[in-house]
């Protein structure tokens, strides 16, 4: 029968991806809060959206390619092409909510689907 090695204890530190949570009350599929971008520490924001949001944000060269791959983007309630995701400073982020188009009905008035199977709506004032 194999026995237990004992060695001393060992400390392990890596990043971890955002568990991200159902809002109902937004009727947001996610949200994310402008303190989690700012400790994730990514200095461009389509780098930290990627990361956060692998499943909905696809990197820039993906997206251009398919325009199934890309997603809607509206930061302050103006529409504006996913390419200048990056012209947003993730340190000016309050809060960015996904909105999936299941069930249509979520995404809030205002916010039509132009591209892509979701809306980001990024708040920054």
């Amino acid at each position: 029968m194999p026995q237990p090695i004992r060695q001393q204890d060992v400390v392990v530190t890596a990043r971890k991806r955002f568990v991200l949570t159902r809002v109902q009350e937004q009727r947001a599929s996610w949200r994310i809060d402008g303190a989690e971008i700012k400790r994730l520490g990514e200095t461009e924001m389509e780098k930290a959206m990627v990361y956060l949001f692998p499943d909905q944000v696809k990197p820039l060269e993906s997206r251009m390619m398919s325009e199934a791959q890309d997603f809607t983007l509206y930061v302050d309630g103006e529409w504006k092409e996913s390419i200048f995701l990056n012209d947003i400073d993730p340190l000016e982020v309050r809060q960015v909510l996904v909105y999936t188009t299941k069930p249509v009905d979520w995404i809030p008035v205002g916010l039509s689907l132009r591209r892509g199977s979701c809306v980001i709506y990024i708040q920054t004032r």
